[in-house]
């Protein structure tokens, strides 16, 4: 679905933004554009919570095609790329050691933790439909772990967005994306103006489970699109990437500090450093999108 694709693509743009501007911390260096941060916090709340209800919506037709091909679809597809680009990505980092690798099978320290996630939720989410586990009861239960487990390790984190992942299985494999009317896109702008009102008070929704309705909202009036999305040439770039999401994904982070810590040794104005890192890592997604099937070396990168 090509609206879905643009969702999706415009999440990673937004990824992708937000570590080109935050890169800069992990060499102590301060970096603030006005407008750039005003977008990172304005979509804050939404930002990862989209990404991992599009997933959600993806898995039916995951479950569809069998367990053996679902569970050797997501070892190599996900579990794959996680592990060889957090390895790749803390080489980059000068942080590869033996404690290093041994955490990403238990929690993610990369940047890559949405894979991490990703690949558990889809294996938890099989069993609970395997089994016949009323989700609706799993999404109540998963509110209070969320509410209730400490943020260390991204524990709270990880409920939290397992809820996102849940209502994107049971809104598309139950068809009710298709009775939310166009006219409900005034949902999305209630929820900004609720984020930014409990914003101004100094609340902190992000990944807040106390305020989980108001991404749910903000994500319930922009499934709206649905009814009205027109793909357009503009729109089929963003597409491209949402489609590739995950070449993107995998990449940007790597790319990013490694151009960062090469860049900031130059003369070259941080701003224009921003920019270079921002258009490369993007390229970069590109690259390796469109040379995935063409060559045995890039494929071994992101599936085994």
């Amino acid at each position: 679905m090509y609206w879905m694709d643009f969702l999706r693509g415009i999440c990673i743009v937004l990824v992708i933004l937000l570590h080109s501007t935050t890169i800069f911390s992990r060499f102590e260096v301060d970096f603030s554009i006005q407008s750039i941060d005003f977008v990172n916090e304005l979509v804050a709340p939404y930002r990862m919570p989209l990404l991992v209800f599009l997933s959600g919506c993806l898995f039916i037709n995951s479950y569809n095609k069998g367990s053996k091909i679902f569970f050797i679809g997501k070892i190599k597809n996900i579990a794959w790329p996680y592990f060889v680009w957090s390895i790749i990505t803390l080489i980059v980092m000068h942080k590869f050691n033996t404690l290093s690798l041994l955490q990403q099978f238990f929690v993610s320290s990369t940047t890559l933790w949405f894979l991490w996630f990703i690949f558990f939720y889809y294996i938890i989410t099989f069993f609970l439909i395997k089994y016949k586990i009323d989700l609706r009861l799993v999404v109540l239960i998963t509110v209070v772990l969320s509410l209730i487990s400490p943020e260390i390790a991204r524990i709270s984190r990880f409920f939290y967005l397992f809820i996102f992942f849940l209502l994107g299985h049971i809104v598309f494999s139950k068809n009710y994306i298709n009775k939310i009317n166009a006219k409900h896109i005034y949902l999305a702008f209630i929820s900004i103006i609720l984020y930014w009102i409990f914003n101004f008070f100094n609340f902190d929704l992000r990944y807040n489970p106390k305020f989980i309705l108001i991404p749910i909202i903000f994500i319930y009036g922009l499934m709206s699109i649905n009814n009205f999305y027109k793909s357009n040439y503009i729109f089929s770039i963003v597409e491209f990437i949402g489609r590739n999401s995950i070449y993107y994904y995998v990449t940007h982070y790597a790319i990013l500090y490694f151009l960062t810590d090469v860049l900031l040794s130059s003369s070259l104005d941080i701003k224009l450093i921003f920019i270079i890192n921002f258009i490369l890592s993007l390229l970069v997604g590109t690259f390796f999108s469109l040379y995935f099937l063409k060559n045995i070396f890039v494929r071994k990168l992101f599936s085994y």
